[in-house]
């Protein structure tokens, strides 16, 4: 039990690490693909990062990252304690957690956000989501799917008991 539970942290907290960079990453992909269908937007002028940030995209990366993790550290980790003591493994689930975690990360971080929505913060607001989506899909797929306290699931552990899937190649 001890070792599942050891287990079951380390993909947590493994998806956690991962959803969050891939949520960050797609983040500035979705920001970038906003701008090139609205150009008369302006989102980068708004911004005012345009090519500076393409310049910067290693920094900006993991300024992001950082940002994005402590900021919804609080919030995954109470969605991982219901899902895993719940043993909630259903892919919507993890995506609305993930999109919940990020809004109300980015309200902590600004919290007259959402007072007076111009276009350009709808549309920031827009790849936020999208990219929180992502980070869900990358968390749902490392951790999420075997969600649960209670044990690996019953498919796994039919595998197991049968033998199959412990053979390490061993003679």
């Amino acid at each position: 039990m001890i070792a599942h539970l050891a287990g079951r942290i380390g993909f947590v907290a493994l998806g956690f690490v991962a959803g969050v960079a891939a949520g960050t990453a797609s983040f500035f992909l979705f920001l970038t693909l906003i701008s090139l269908v609205m150009p008369d937007g302006g989102l980068w002028d708004w911004l005012g990062l345009g090519p500076v940030l393409m310049i910067a995209v290693p920094l900006a990366f993991f300024f992001s990252f950082w940002l994005v993790a402590v900021s919804t550290f609080a919030q995954a980790a109470l969605a991982n304690l219901v899902t895993e003591f719940f043993v909630l493994r259903a892919l919507p689930v993890h995506l609305a957690a993930a999109v919940i975690a990020s809004l109300s990360g980015g309200v902590m971080l600004d919290p007259w956000w959402f007072a007076e929505m111009t276009r350009n913060k709808w549309l920031i607001t827009l790849a936020a989501i999208a990219a929180a989506l992502v980070g869900g899909l990358v968390h749902w797929a490392i951790a999420g799917r075997n969600a649960g306290l209670k044990g690996p699931h019953p498919a796994l552990r039919a595998t197991f008991s049968r033998g199959e899937g412990t053979d390490l190649g061993s003679p």
